[in-house]
């Protein structure tokens, strides 16, 4: 085996083997930029013993096609897709924390708290909207399907944001001859009914293989048994993962934002604020002092040893087993995720040797924070929403090159104080062109798009935030009714 460590691919140093699958491997890799400056990549590279393979060839550049056009923060961003001395290859932002799997398997049978599953779980749901809800750059609808929602495929940075990851085996109805070749694809224990048999799986397959997720979360098993779910889980939640679990898909939530707002209500209900930090400091907790010393002594090494460590594949206890393959895809195909705590931090301190103290500081800073609440500047007056019906559809997404969380906008959004309150609640439901952070005053609702959230009747002030572009609105929430608002930036 080549060292990686020694290797350059254009314009990337490979550092670390991270992993190997059907259609290619997973390096950890130093990109360097204009004037020097650095950056860490997950590096997928077609292999080249696949180039005969005209199957696999369309699957990596349907995967491409996907990634570019998505652009939320819930969703690992593409960097950057070409070749190579004839492999192709996709560069994605490298994300410094541990999925799902990893943390399970180190507390097995153990729950996380209720609301921080849901918390975990909306965060999922909400990157599953917004691919479902994605469009092509001339307005068609994709009809995205991830088809492989998974432990494996969500991660925790360190900071406590959640990355839904992998979308190698998605499908889109623009290119369905080229991703619909027959044959099953995802892992059995996460697969919904119909996935498993085989059948023509829409966006409710993704909402079923989360139903399981969020199941695991909760109790830290899988659902033995689809008909029942465990006890263990809290009666309100329990009923919102049974309605993801429904065999039956036409009973199941009707999109990811509806399943999104069901959770954010259970939320909105919870003692103490479900947040990032609770959830890093849960991952802390999770994963012992002891085990991340070891690591380091391992890694300090920076031998050929450490390497091969960095780029085992040997699965995890519990690891769900792969459905069988398409023919030009395979389930086991390595995602370009960054390594978890404990492979994660090999890779990362393997980086701090290689690369130098200024991108480890980069990475492993703790003190990331997702898009802040408005600042005390002053800001343009307020605009009335737009609503459904009232207005022609938004133009098709634009592309983001990396879709972080915004600066924080300029100035207190706060609840219209003229404004009268009426009793009982309403749903608030928002798509933005392109996507926005939402805020109601210190709140942060999420970004768009946003299915039915929950909010007292009355007007509101809301401010929309994407990157530098920053807008305020005014909407009324009726009781029991829904407002529906569109809006371009």
């Amino acid at each position: 085996m080549i060292d990686p460590a020694s290797e350059r691919f254009g314009p990337y140093e490979l550092l670390a083997h991270l992993a190997s699958g059907g259609m290619g491997d997973v390096y950890l890799a130093r990109e360097v930029l204009e004037g020097g400056v650095e950056r860490a990549v997950a590096l997928k590279r077609l292999r080249a013993d696949t180039t005969d393979d005209p199957g696999r060839q369309r699957r990596f550049l349907e995967e491409a096609r996907i990634v570019a056009l998505l652009a939320h923060p819930q969703i690992v961003p593409l960097l950057a897709f070409g070749s190579e001395r004839g492999e192709r290859f996709l560069a994605f932002e490298f994300v410094d924390g541990v999925t799902l799997r990893e943390l399970l398997a180190a507390n097995p049978g153990k729950g996380a708290p209720p609301d921080l599953a849901a918390f975990v779980a909306a965060r999922v749901f909400e990157a599953l909207a917004y691919a479902h809800g994605a469009r092509d750059l001339r307005g068609r609808p994709l009809r995205i399907v991830h088809r492989d929602v998974s432990s494996t495929n969500v991660m925790i940075r360190t900071d406590g944001a959640v990355k839904l990851l992998d979308f190698g085996i998605a499908r889109s109805s623009r290119h369905q001859r080229e991703t619909h070749v027959g044959g099953v694809v995802g892992k059995r224990a996460y697969a919904s009914p119909e996935q498993r048999a085989g059948l023509e799986v829409d966006h409710r397959s993704d909402i079923f293989s989360a139903g399981v997720l969020l199941h695991e979360l909760v109790t830290g098993a899988r659902p033995a048994d689809l008909a029942r779910v465990s006890d263990r889980v809290p009666g309100d939640l329990r009923v919102i993962v049974a309605r993801c679990l429904e065999p039956d898909r036409a009973r199941r939530f009707e999109s990811a934002g509806e399943a999104l707002a069901s959770l954010e209500s259970y939320l909105h209900r919870s003692a103490e604020p479900a947040t990032p930090l609770r959830l890093a400091a849960l991952v802390c907790d999770w994963l012992p002092e002891g085990a991340r010393s070891a690591a380091a002594r391992r890694a300090a090494r920076l031998g050929p040893d450490a390497t091969r460590t960095l780029g085992s594949t040997t699965s995890a206890a519990g690891e769900a087993p792969s459905l069988v393959s398409e023919p030009t895809v395979t389930a086991r195909d390595p995602s370009p995720r960054a390594i978890g705590r404990g492979r994660g931090l090999l890779a990362l301190l393997l980086l701090a040797a290689v690369v130098g103290a200024s991108v480890v500081v980069l990475l492993a800073r703790p003190g990331h924070r997702a898009a802040g609440p408005p600042a005390n500047d002053p800001i343009e007056r307020p605009e009335r929403a737009k609503v459904d019906g009232q207005r022609s559809p938004p133009a098709p997404p634009q592309l983001a090159a990396r879709p972080e969380p915004a600066p924080a906008p300029s100035a207190p959004v706060q609840r219209d104080e003229g404004a009268q309150t009426p009793g009982g609640f309403g749903f608030l439901s928002i798509r933005t062109t392109p996507w926005s952070q939402v805020f109601l005053g210190q709140r942060r609702l999420g970004a768009t798009p946003l299915g039915r959230v929950r909010l007292p009747a009355g007007r509101h002030v809301l401010t929309l935030v994407h990157d530098e572009l920053r807008k305020r609105i005014v909407v009324t929430i009726r009781s029991g009714q829904e407002t529906r608002v569109v809006e371009r930036l």
